[in-house]
């Protein structure tokens, strides 16, 4: 038994041999069609979280915002992602 479809969510951690394009070329990918609804990208470089959504555009969450993160009614601080445990 498999999974059909295309997830609702990707989540890309950018590493330093990713460019900008290379990694806009891979959510404009996953969002067409019948893709997923976001495609998110983790810069550790820039200690942001892009977000690319099929319905809303481009958004970019800085270090003092939440990412919301609908599917499970929550907000993710993205200082909170960096943060060394």
């Amino acid at each position: 038994m498999g999974l059909v479809g295309s997830p609702e969510w990707v989540i890309e951690v950018r590493s330093p041999s990713n460019t900008k394009a290379e990694m806009l070329d891979k959510a404009m990918t996953t969002l067409a069609g019948e893709g997923a609804v976001e495609f998110r990208i983790v810069d550790p470089a820039t200690r942001t979280v892009a977000v690319h959504s099929a319905l809303k555009g481009i958004c970019v969450y800085g270090e003092d915002l939440a990412v919301p993160a609908p599917l499970f009614d929550v907000r993710i601080g993205v200082s909170e992602l960096f943060a060394k445990r």
